[in-house]
């Protein structure tokens, strides 16, 4: 799947990196005496709330993680300019909808979800 994102064109990518950095960034943490560790866990599920809601920094995840194996990722900055344009447009949900069922599409996904293809 394709986004353009501040005129690039960026492909997302759906196997066990995209799996990985979402655990990264979403996955569970834990803190004891100024330390943080990310058990690597739970991420999955807490993106796969995020887009049942269509919230915003769900997608910001699906970006992050999505082209974490590209040469050029976009900025923080750009993701963030895209996603506001994309809630004052029509195509919000829709995107959505879209990267779902992409996600649907990748059994390591589906597998990472407990979820089944249907």
């Amino acid at each position: 799947m394709k986004l353009t994102i501040n005129g690039k064109d960026y492909t997302l990518h759906f196997g066990m990196d995209f799996i990985d950095e979402v655990e990264k960034l979403e996955g569970m943490k834990m803190e004891a005496e100024g330390v943080s560790l990310n058990m690597g866990t739970g991420g999955m599920a807490l993106l796969n709330n995020k887009l049942a809601s269509y919230h915003p920094s769900g997608l910001r995840t699906i970006i992050k993680a999505g082209t974490s194996t590209e040469r050029q990722k976009p900025s923080n900055d750009d993701i963030n300019i895209y996603l506001e344009e994309l809630a004052e447009s029509d195509d919000y949900e829709q995107t959505f909808d879209e990267i779902v069922e992409e996600l649907g599409k990748k059994p390591l996904v589906l597998r990472a979800l407990n979820a089944k293809a249907e």
